[in-house]
Parts: structure tokens; sequence; C-alpha cells
């Protein structure tokens, strides 16, 4: 059976942030997850300058907006209302830019079928 979640930003402001990788410069919230905790969508908060390292996910595909400040996804500068979309596979590294940034990104398994 499929739902809706809507969360309003007062909510999302509530959800607790997690640090990334044990850094004190990358933070997170999970915004969704699925049931089996495979896919999910969140908000990444980057300091200035903060690194993601370039990594790769065998199955699973990035969507990524950002909200606030710029960063730098492969080479390429992104500033607030841009998108990256990194394929299943892909190298892939996030550099937060002088500001910093917040993004929103999905992080999306391939749709198996599984009993509930």
């Amino acid at each position: 059976m499929g739902q809706t979640v809507a969360v309003d930003r007062h909510e999302v402001e509530a959800l607790p942030w997690h640090r990334f990788a044990q850094r004190t410069d990358i933070l997170y919230r999970i915004v969704w997850k699925d049931p089996w905790g495979e896919s999910y969508a969140g908000v990444l908060q980057l300091e200035p300058g903060a690194e993601i390292d370039r990594h790769r996910h065998r199955s699973g595909a990035h969507h990524v907006w950002v909200a606030t400040g710029t960063c730098v996804v492969d080479g390429r500068n992104l500033a607030e209302g841009s998108y990256a979309f990194v394929s299943p596979g892909e190298m892939h590294g996030v550099e937060a830019g002088p500001e910093g940034c917040t993004l929103f990104y999905l992080f999306l398994q391939p749709d198996v079928s599984r009993e509930a």
C-alpha cells in the first residue's frame, strides 16, 4: 500500500541532526525512510569548505538540490537552486563553498518486490 508523507518546515527543524561519518563539519537529518531503511530523503548541512570524499554506491542513485549556499559536485560549481543527479555506481563527492551549503537529497535504491 502507498502512503503520503508530508512534513512541514517546523517538523523538519525539530528533527535531530546527526554527524556524518563522525565529523562535526557535516550534519544530516533524515526526513523520510522506506520501511526497509534502504532509500531515504534528508537534509545535509556542510560547513564552509567541508568535503565528502569521492565514493560510489553500487546500486543507489542520488538526487541533490542545493537549498542554500554553494558547493562543487565533481568539479561543477552549483549555487542555490541547482540540482545534481548521480547514477548508481558513479564516483562522486561534494565540497562546500566558502559560505557552506545546505542540500536536500534523495538516496534511492532500485525498486524491488518485497513482502511487508
